[in-house]
């Protein structure tokens, strides 16, 4: 299991193998992280990183315990931020971003078959923020981010897959005009691919989800998945078996929904409780299911609590600094040296 996340414009790193939390290890400078790993056994950092006027997105693998140079993939005099990575268990990788040219955010991508080459450029003309990013089983990316489609609208949850040569449509997920839906997390789930999104505002908001169908190539009606407002962006993760689980932070608890493929999503479960502000809570699959999120331990501190299933009670803290947010993804369970991703967001 993988740990990184930020605190004041610095990147740390923690895993635990089996035997316990490592000691925890500096990065580098950055912000914003977020992790993918292939199945070669590599763990894949997206991060952004000021560099002078402006603000870059970068990209550092991490194999046999030590962190590559970073490269730069933005490489523009924009601000440049919200990262988003995905890689497939052949080492590509796929990278989103919301980059702000000449008063609007659009959303640009970085591909890559090897980590090496790389493609740079926008997702047709989609514009927004919070992308996320994700490949299906044939090795194709997708990604999903918030946009406000016109005056007087709020956000909707926009979609773009790639066809093999190109960019396709953008499709709008949510079509919710009159409602925000913001802080997508998009995932492959073997048939189809999945949207999580918060729905709503303040007190009536809610974690929802909606399914696409490639072969018809329409979304299908959104569930309501929690039962209470979500802090933060939900998680969503699936084995690539099918079998899924969205997880999402509720102030005093952390809460979650396993996916069957035969009885759709199953009963809410509680994570945990007793928590103080718990939001950005993430999910990654491996044997097991592995929960991270973050929640204040202290007056102005946040921490980045873990949960894997079976145990007992969170493990108090993946973090022992101050940190800015958790996220997880995770390697498929045939890989010899798996990595389950608990990345980190922002607040």
């Amino acid at each position: 299991v993988h740990v990184v996340w930020s605190a004041g414009g610095t990147l740390y790193h923690r895993w635990n193998a089996g035997a316990g939390w490592s000691s925890t290890a500096t990065i580098g400078a950055g912000s914003q992280p977020a992790l993918a790993a292939d199945g070669q056994g590599r763990v894949y950092l997206a991060f952004v990183r000021p560099t002078g006027t402006a603000q870059d997105v970068f990209i550092a693998g991490w194999q046999n315990g030590t962190w590559g140079s970073p490269q730069n993939l933005s490489e523009s005099e924009n601000i440049s931020e919200m990262p988003a990575v995905a890689a497939t268990t052949a080492g590509a990788l796929a990278v989103a971003w919301s980059e702000r040219v000449a008063g609007a955010a659009w959303i640009f991508t970085a591909t890559s078959p090897d980590g090496v080459y790389w493609t740079v450029g926008p997702v047709s003309f989609g514009q927004g923020s919070y992308p996320s990013a994700a490949f299906d089983d044939r090795g194709r990316p997708a990604v999903a981010w918030q946009e406000t489609l016109g005056d007087g609208h709020p956000e909707e949850i926009l979609f773009c897959r790639w066809t093999g040569a190109r960019w396709g449509d953008i499709l709008d997920a949510s079509a919710t005009l009159e409602v925000p839906s913001r802080r997508p997390a998009l995932a492959w789930r073997g048939d189809a691919w999945v949207l999580a999104w918060v729905e709503g505002d303040g007190d009536s908001a809610r974690a929802v989800t909606s399914s696409f169908d490639p072969t018809a190539g329409t979304w299908d009606e959104i569930s309501v998945v929690s039962d209470e407002a979500p802090l933060g962006r939900p998680g969503l993760a699936f084995r690539p078996g099918g079998a899924g689980m969205i997880v999402w932070g509720a102030g005093g608890m952390v809460r979650g929904r396993r996916w069957d493929a035969a009885a759709g999503w199953m009963a809410p479960e509680n994570i945990s409780e007793g928590m103080s502000q718990a939001r950005e809570a993430r999910a990654a699959a491996g044997d097991i299911w592995h929960v991270i999120w973050l929640a204040d331990s202290a007056p102005g501190r946040s921490d980045v609590y873990y949960a894997g299933e079976g145990t007992a009670t969170p493990t108090p803290a993946a973090t022992n600094t101050p940190t800015r947010t958790p996220t997880p993804t995770s390697t498929p369970p045939a890989t010899p040296a798996r990595a389950i991703l608990l990345p980190l967001i922002y607040r």
